[in-house]
């Protein structure tokens, strides 16, 4: 659920699609799959954030789409984080 989040607030604070820097072609779906499962690709691996975007929340949203899901934070963490920023 964290990465989905993660992907999803990038799709917010970027106002892109995480993955459109890829070649559109039939197959898209997997390539992006294995890009993501072979070699850790994430959305912010390929494209910058907005400058008025905080360190802190970048970094959080960065570590819930983190390989390892036990290095990912907390829901609560996550949420602390955002209310924040809101």
């Amino acid at each position: 659920i964290l990465y989905s989040l993660s992907i999803l607030i990038f799709e917010i604070f970027t106002r892109a699609s995480p993955y459109d820097t890829l070649k559109h072609t039939s197959d898209v779906a997997s390539v992006i799959l294995q890009d993501i499962a072979m070699k850790g690709r994430r959305p912010w691996t390929d494209r910058a954030w907005p400058q008025d975007v905080s360190k802190k929340l970048k970094l959080m949203v960065e570590s819930c789409g983190h390989a390892d899901p036990a290095k990912r934070p907390s829901i609560q963490q996550l949420m602390a984080a955002l209310e924040k920023v809101v």
